[in-house]
């Protein structure tokens, strides 16, 4: 009996860390940052009104925590790079619905903290940051899949040296499912 429940343990063990294997993700997507704005006093940008599109680099890892029959619950440690102009770090939660089609949506939300300026660490501004976004995922396959998704990063207004709030980043890329 003790030999058995032994086996049945070893299995359901074994068997759980290979269901939890499969709820995690990398994102690696590419996109655009679009701010339009005031450039504000001592900034030392001209003044004026400033339309700013950046390029930017996201890798987001997120690990489900919860599986419903509406959809899981991820916890994502999403980090955008912005060139050296700008760096945007906010651990969140993630909600992906459940839906019979390889199309899935989703929405997400995090508070961490952003960076802006220059290369050197003295001129670097660092200041609380709240995202916000969703997209979705159309899976290729088990193991990959396309994503598209839309975050806005909140920041104290005049943070980045713009009279602005708002940092929409628009990205496209891929989803490894692991």
């Amino acid at each position: 009996m003790r030999i058995v429940m032994l086996k049945a343990l070893l299995v359901s063990t074994l068997g759980g860390c290979a269901a939890l294997a499969q709820n995690s993700d990398l994102g690696i997507l590419d996109g655009v940052e679009l701010t339009i704005g005031q450039a504000t006093p001592g900034s030392g940008l001209m003044d004026g009104r400033y339309i700013q599109l950046a390029t930017n680099l996201q890798v987001n890892y997120a690990r489900q925590v919860l599986d419903t029959r509406a959809g899981g619950l991820y916890v994502e440690f999403p980090v955008v790079w912005g060139g050296t102009a700008r760096t945007y770090f906010t651990p969140g939660v993630r909600f992906k619905l459940a839906t019979p089609s390889r199309v899935s949506p989703f929405g997400a939300m995090g508070v961490g903290v952003a960076t802006f300026g220059g290369r050197l660490v003295p001129n670097r501004r660092t200041t609380g940051a709240f995202e916000f976004g969703g997209g979705f995922d159309v899976r290729f396959s088990r193991l990959t899949s396309f994503r598209c998704e839309v975050r806005d990063f909140l920041t104290p207004r005049g943070a980045s040296g713009l009279a602005v709030r708002n940092h929409p980043v628009f990205s496209v890329g891929i989803g490894l499912h692991f």
